[in-house]
């Protein structure tokens, strides 16, 4: 489990895409979890440790933010203490493994509330009631397990069984690039914004979507260094080639003014754009953009009759 965003476009992208990330993170159980059955406490920190500093640029092309990474890897570590302390207090034996892998849970997901409830991401408090996720975390801590005993039943064979486990991460965390390559000039690509927005709507918070429509390729320098002034990177995303959008937490009178401020600032620059706003309090996500989009197709067009721009 990390905090990360999940992206997506739609339900079927969003599935294919969130399974492929969470492989390429919950793979890393195999590896972490066969340590708390084979090591010892001290050792087993340092091989956490390796294991995602290891793992880091496949995550920073990805789109993840390095603060984040070493936070999941800290509760990973805490996590794996406790897992470690229940195997071997319960006599370190087949029986203990389930126990030991409630706990490793237990502690991470009180590790990701917690860093959700200081971000104040509430928005993805969903994450934490995700049967599938749990059962995909105790599969994996599972096979690590089976990993770790392998190794205590004879080295060599255990250990042969670590280059699959690793061709199969490198596999996953190569599609987990590939199709989730967040971030293109630091902000969203169309998929990862359109999942942020998704995951949003399906926890029932209300939040507003902000578009900008550009005239030209050449604009778009300068509306980027507009945008990225006035909001969050991590709520931006490029939308086609000419258009951004925000994901905004303010109702939509507020994000229209923004809009019409945004519209005005950039046409002090010179710049032909304009930008609309929408909530998604009774629309879905698709018709809150097509509401955004038009409105700031308006305002750009009204721009465009500015006989001072041409």
């Amino acid at each position: 489990m990390s905090v990360v965003y999940v992206n997506a476009a739609s339900g079927i992208e969003r599935l294919r895409m969130s399974v492929s990330r969470m492989k390429a993170s919950t793979i890393l159980g195999v590896f972490t979890f066969a340590g708390v059955i084979t090591l010892e406490p001290m050792y087993m920190v340092a091989e956490v440790a390796l294991v995602y500093a290891a793992v880091w640029p496949t995550f920073r092309r990805a789109g993840a933010k390095l603060h984040r990474h070493a936070y999941t890897g800290f509760s990973v570590v805490l996590a794996c203490l406790g897992a470690a302390i229940t195997y071997n207090r319960l006599g370190a034996s087949i029986a203990a493994v389930p126990p030991s892998i409630l706990v490793f849970i237990a502690i991470n997901a009180a590790m990701i509330a917690a860093a959700l409830a200081i971000a104040g991401h509430h928005h993805n408090w969903p994450m934490l009631r995700s049967v599938h996720l749990y059962a995909t975390l105790c599969g994996t801590m599972s096979v690590g397990a089976g990993v770790g005993y392998a190794i205590h039943w004879h080295m060599v064979a255990g250990l042969a069984g670590l280059p699959v486990i690793f061709v199969v991460h490198t596999r996953t965390a190569r599609e987990t690039v590939r199709d989730v390559a967040a971030f293109v000039d630091g902000i969203w690509n169309r998929v990862g914004w359109l999942t942020l927005a998704e995951e949003r709507e399906r926890s029932g918070n209300c939040f507003s979507a902000l578009l900008v429509d550009v005239r030209a390729h050449a604009d778009m320098p300068a509306v980027l260094q507009v945008v990225r002034e006035w909001f969050a990177t991590d709520s931006i995303g490029r939308y086609s080639d000419l258009q951004l959008v925000v994901l905004l937490d303010q109702a939509e009178s507020a994000a229209n003014a923004l809009a019409v401020r945004l519209t005005a600032a950039l046409r002090d620059l010179g710049v032909m754009a304009g930008a609309g706003a929408a909530e998604n309090q009774q629309m879905g996500l698709a018709d809150v953009l097509a509401v955004a989009e038009c409105a700031a197709i308006i305002r750009r067009s009204t721009l465009d009759e500015q006989a001072e721009l041409r």
